[in-house]
């Protein structure tokens, strides 16, 4: 993570009670972005990796408080606030099958949750899915106390909303995959139907690549008659697009929600930054 502060000329710190505030923690930092929307407006993209990246087992309680004295304008009342934390742990389960008091021990059918951490979850309905997702609670405790009514998105929650909202032809199936710095996510659908969500660790743009054949292969389906999109921060992002036309249909890059605007100087970071930006789709 690279630190960035993009602020357009239009951000009126007077005004965020009018503008939507979406922000991304990770155990390398932080990362956030301000909608202003009565304009549907992108105005400001800001990163702050850490010195030194946190561990599963920290305390976030200090980390927090500095983020919030180094960038005060977070502590201002805003139209809305999402938040998400990077991770892979992470599970989706059909909500009529899911129990919110049962929460913590579905995930654990999949992952050990660590010490310090909680479960919290994300109903998605038009798939009738739902994402549950490990959270540091210290994090969401002393965020809490500036931001109380913060919505908690889970890391794939965009990816799986806008797979939901695929309108792909009868049998055609749909594959999404976002990276973040470390790892991937990849989901597949067919007849508007989830069929796969899972992170693979990224080690390579040839490893992603079997990843992402083998998987469809695994759900049965046939890459040569998918379309693929892929959005999120790949250094190697044309060499990896390449490869995949070799055995995908067609393969997309930079492809999302529809109706998002970016002012001048953030729209190129669109791609890069896919997950942060749609944060705001999920409720």
């Amino acid at each position: 993570m690279n630190k960035k502060e993009i602020i357009d000329e239009t951000f009126d710190s007077n005004r965020t009670e009018s503008y939507e505030l979406s922000i991304q923690a990770s155990l390398n930092g932080f990362s956030y972005c301000i909608k202003d929307t009565v304009r549907d407006l992108y105005i400001s993209l800001v990163t702050s990796p850490f010195e030194q990246s946190l561990t599963v087992d920290d305390d976030w309680g200090n980390t927090v408080n500095q983020f919030l004295s180094e960038n005060d304008i977070l502590t201002h009342k805003f139209k809305k606030v999402h938040f998400s934390f990077e991770s892979q742990l992470f599970t989706v389960v059909p909500t009529d099958l899911f129990i919110p008091e049962k929460a913590k021990q579905l995930f654990e059918l999949v992952h050990s949750l660590p010490d310090l951490y909680e479960v919290r979850f994300n109903h998605i309905k038009d798939i009738n899915a739902t994402v549950l997702f490990a959270i540091p609670s210290t994090l969401t405790s002393f965020w809490l106390f500036k931001q109380p009514q913060t919505i908690f998105v889970g890391h794939p929650t965009p990816l799986v909303f806008l797979n939901s909202l695929s309108k792909a032809s009868k049998d055609e199936p749909t594959i999404y995959a976002n990276f973040a710095d470390h790892f991937f996510i990849n989901v597949i659908s067919v007849n508007n139907t989830l069929r796969y969500c899972n992170p693979f660790e990224m080690h390579s743009i040839e490893d992603s690549a079997y990843h992402l054949i083998n998987s469809c292969k695994l759900n049965g389906v046939d890459p040569a008659k998918s379309l693929i999109t892929i959005n999120g921060s790949i250094e190697e992002s044309d060499s990896l697009e390449k490869l995949l036309t070799n055995y995908f249909k067609k393969v997309s890059v930079d492809t999302g929600f529809e109706g998002h605007h970016y002012s001048y100087a953030i729209v190129k970071y669109k791609k890069v930054y896919w997950n942060l930006f749609n944060l705001s789709q999920c409720e």
